[in-house]
């Protein structure tokens, strides 16, 4: 941990003003704050630091007030969330990690989720995009396989499923299809074979099952008669 510029008190500091400068706080676990103190309020950069001494996050106050980048590590050094601030609230661009690797990416605006949100597997591929406004979701979501085909599309509309929703086979053909309103069951569920042919129908209603019955078969070509044409370029 790098020294301190100015002063050393506990963590349970007496109530007169705090010196500008760098102040460091040690608890009786060995956990320390280094805390930058302008005009008697924190104002600038916040160290934290765990028992055994690795740095466990730095953060960024303006006049008392979180203001700027907060970045989180783990005890080897590698960052493992990054967050946005402006006078307090989370605001901006935030994403965290996992193993060193980028885990998700998503904004906010005034201290919720706006905006899209994108997952990511172990591997770096894209796994989940959703969309949120004020904090709920809204609009389509998807969750797709290490390969970028489709698991699933849903529709929300604030936070409650809205719509219809597809979940795909592995082959890229229709697994599911179902309507929602107001985040339950709401009109027909059809399922389907790997080959795409329907299987099934479930009517609901208000998130109750109603009725089921096979779904409708496609219909299928019927072979027409041979004409004399046909006849004639055959052969006998």
């Amino acid at each position: 941990m790098a020294e301190a510029a100015e002063s050393t008190i506990p963590a349970a500091a007496a109530t007169e003003p705090l010196p500008d400068g760098v102040v460091v706080h040690r608890r009786d676990d060995g956990a320390a704050e280094e805390t930058q103190f302008a005009n008697g309020v924190i104002d600038g950069e916040v160290k934290s630091y765990m028992p055994e001494g690795w740095l466990q996050r730095v953060a960024h106050f303006k006049a008392g007030r979180l203001d700027g980048e907060t970045v989180e590590f783990d005890a080897d050094g590698s960052v493992v969330a990054r967050f946005t601030f402006a006078d307090g609230r989370l605001n901006g661009p935030a994403a965290v990690y996992a193993n060193g690797r980028l885990s998700q990416q998503m904004n906010f605006a005034d201290g919720v989720l706006a905006g899209e949100v994108r997952s990511y597997d172990a591997a770096g591929a894209l796994a989940a995009l959703s969309h949120f406004v004020r904090g709920q979701l809204d609009g389509e979501a998807t969750a797709l396989r290490p390969d970028g085909s489709m698991i699933r599309i849903a529709r929300y509309r604030e936070g409650k499923l809205e719509g219809e929703t597809e979940d795909y086979w592995e082959n890229g053909k229709i697994r599911q299809r179902a309507r929602y309103k107001n985040d339950v069951q709401d009109g027909p569920t059809t399922t389907y074979l790997m080959t795409g042919e329907p299987e099934q129908e479930i009517i609901y209603e208000n998130g109750k099952p109603l009725a089921a019955r096979p779904a409708a078969q496609p219909q299928r070509a019927q072979p027409r008669p041979a004409s004399w044409l046909d006849r004639l370029i055959s052969g006998p």
